[in-house]
């Protein structure tokens, strides 16, 4: 059944981000750290005086991985942000290749001498994890910059949970009844859904759903949809939705679809016999950004303002399950979700996706 896409419905209610009420007049503290982490960050102060170095900068530049976004996508998040803080700022979304790829060359670059040309980077912390162990990360007090605790790892520091990544099945809605609709994950075996599904090469999406479903489960399930059902595998998790909406196949495995929904494209998410797991997705600070004042203001904008979340989600697709109402809220609000802990995230997590690795290759 068709649902009304979460952040729709959300942009609707008055008020500001659920848990957030952010107010610039309330923020300030103090100065920021240097435990490992390295370049100079923005001002201290306050939002107040981050803002006002960031109005000089007057642009920023944001690695988002492969994701290519036009140059209008772009300029609508620098207006948001001109809307909501009166004066412009140059938002540059920088989709040079995959994110794992590319921290591995940002490593290389930094050794070598090589200054950045990117001010802002984000993944979950196993991904994040090269930078800030190679001192890649500035260490930014995020509390100075006007960012509640809630909201930064007491194990990463340096980053902003700034959005969820989704790792939810999803289904075509006119190839698909909602009596036949799959009910658990065991029945995506049937037969009747044999080169019917689809999933990509990225293994954290079955690390991920490992996590709820369980690791032996999943090892079963994943090697039966591959060998059995003849699961198809595509190299990117963007390229999910498109394949399914299309036709080309009825079962998803996994991806976020609610800007899919918000435009009428007949899909909607399964909820099977687990609990749904999202993966915290941060912000950080590249280190020697060359503009750190305005990489700091545009991350209080997207986490802690209900115009760029907004914005974030129109743009990007990105939304939050800490906020009322949000995309992100309806998967997984209220106890319909789990989140794995910062240890699994960056351990267990990573050795279950060479396994999974192994499995989609199969």
């Amino acid at each position: 059944m068709m649902r009304t896409s979460g952040l729709v419905r959300a942009l609707a209610m008055a008020g500001t981000v659920s848990a957030l009420s952010v107010c610039l007049a309330a923020c300030g503290g103090g100065g920021s750290g240097a435990d490992e982490g390295g370049g100079s960050g923005p001002a201290t102060g306050g939002i107040k005086k981050v803002l006002a170095a960031a109005k000089k900068e007057g642009k920023v530049t944001w690695f988002i991985g492969s994701q290519k976004y036009t140059a209008e996508q772009q300029k609508k998040v620098g207006e948001a942000f001109e809307k909501e803080y009166g004066f412009p700022l140059e938002v540059t979304l920088n989709g040079r290749g995959a994110i794992s790829a590319e921290f591995s060359k940002l490593v290389e670059e930094s050794a070598a001498g090589v200054p950045p040309t990117i001010d802002l980077v984000n993944a979950g912390y196993s991904t994040l994890r090269v930078l800030r162990d190679s001192k890649n990360l500035t260490q930014t007090d995020w509390k100075d910059v006007g960012i509640p605790r809630d909201y930064v790892s007491a194990d990463m520091p340096q980053a902003v949970y700034l959005f969820d990544q989704v790792r939810t099945p999803f289904y075509n809605t006119k190839l698909v009844s909602e009596a036949d609709r799959p009910k658990t994950w065991d029945d995506l075996l049937d037969p009747k859904w044999k080169g019917k599904s689809v999933t990509a090469t990225t293994p954290s999406i079955w690390s991920t759903i490992s996590y709820s479903l369980g690791e032996e489960r999943t090892r079963k399930l994943l090697r039966d949809l591959v060998q059995k059902q003849q699961m198809a595998t595509l190299s990117t998790i963007t390229a999910i939705p498109a394949a399914v909406s299309n036709g080309q196949y009825s079962i998803g495995i996994a991806a976020p679809i609610e800007r899919n929904i918000a435009r009428k494209e007949p899909l909607d998410y399964l909820q099977l016999d687990a609990k749904n797991v999202p993966i915290p997705n941060n912000v950080a600070l590249l280190k020697d950004a060359p503009h750190p004042n305005a990489a700091a203001a545009l991350v209080y904008f997207l986490s802690q303002t209900r115009a760029g979340q907004k914005v974030m989600f129109e743009v990007m697709g990105y939304s939050r399950g800490d906020v009322e109402g949000s995309a992100s809220w309806d998967l997984y609000g209220e106890g319909r979700g789990t989140i794995p802990p910062y240890d699994w995230q960056v351990n267990d997590a990573v050795k279950l996706e060479e396994e999974f690795q192994k499995l989609l290759k199969q």
